[in-house]
């Protein structure tokens, strides 16, 4: 009587399917192209970069110690000591050849790390500071693209700010000091600019509110890009102001040529040009050099 309700054999059949979203770390142990090898000059280009390559495979733990190194007779020791040995080859592989020798006996990777940082690094080196404070304030573009120019002072400001701490210890302090910073290395991009950035940086000067130098350095390659996409070069677009000098002779003597070409101009005037010129009134003054004198 009736169609017959089946249930069927698995009562989960008819649900749709639930999947599980999990998010997992993957760990690249492969190797990774050295563009930049140690030396004795980049290491504060070096080491951050090296401590990203490692940190993006989920190894910098064995930089800093947080992989702690496990008792021989532990079932993770070959592990860690597989690990370790990856990490250091990864150091040891990005620096340069005469460098080699010096850190490649080392046990561990954090061995390694510690010893290149005690080596190049200085947070206390005020020679270093002096440098580069002194090569920042020098810095100009001297006709290079404008992002080589820009690039080679953040990477100086970049590395000062590592060197330095704030003296200020309350939050309002800090926050003034940040601004006066960020005020002067503005005006340091604009002080090595090119001369046909002239009124660019002008134009930034007089925002409210005024531009950061990321902002600042921003707003001048649009500028620039404009001027690229209108065709003209970037030397037209500044006034070209010429200078024209001539000297001539004249038995005059030189005092009272000036009193008649400058100072008593206008009586000379009036007596060479006798028709357009009718009569000379003072209207201010009394004669004087502030004087105004209005011309019938």
């Amino acid at each position: 009587m009736g169609d017959q309700i089946t249930e069927p054999e698995n009562p989960f059949a008819l649900m749709p399917p639930v999947v599980n979203h999990y998010h997992t770390t993957t760990q690249d142990n492969s190797a990774f192209s050295t563009s930049v090898a140690l030396n004795e000059t980049n290491y504060s280009i070096w080491a951050p970069l090296m401590k990203m390559r490692i940190g993006a495979r989920g190894k910098v733990g064995y930089l800093n110690g947080a992989k702690v190194t496990p008792d021989e007779n532990s079932p993770k020791f070959e592990t860690w000591t597989t690990e370790n040995e990856r990490v250091k080859i990864w150091l040891i592989d990005s620096m340069e050849q005469a460098l080699i020798n010096r850190y490649i006996r080392l046990p561990t990777a954090k061995d390694v790390w510690e010893a290149v940082e005690k080596t190049f690094y200085d947070d206390s080196d005020e020679t270093r500071i002096f440098e580069l404070n002194k090569k920042h304030f020098a810095a100009r573009q001297n006709g290079r693209p404008l992002p080589i120019y820009y690039n080679e002072l953040v990477g100086m400001f970049q590395e000062i700010d590592q060197r330095i701490a704030s003296q200020n210890n309350t939050v309002a302090g800090v926050i003034q000091e940040t601004i006066t910073m960020v005020r002067m290395r503005v005006h340091m991009f604009f002080s090595g600019l090119d001369s046909e950035y002239d009124q660019v940086c002008g134009e930034i000067l007089h925002k409210d509110p005024k531009f950061t130098l990321e902002q600042s350095y921003a707003y001048v390659r649009k500028v620039h890009s404009d001027w690229q996409v209108m065709g003209h070069a970037t030397e037209s677009s500044v006034m070209v102001v010429q200078r024209k000098q001539e000297e001539f002779t004249s038995p005059v003597d030189p005092v009272r040529l000036f009193m008649a070409l400058v100072l008593d101009f206008d009586n000379l005037i009036s007596k060479l040009m006798t028709q357009p010129i009718k009569s000379i009134e003072i209207v201010v003054d009394n004669g004087g050099q502030r004087s105004i004198k209005k011309k019938g």
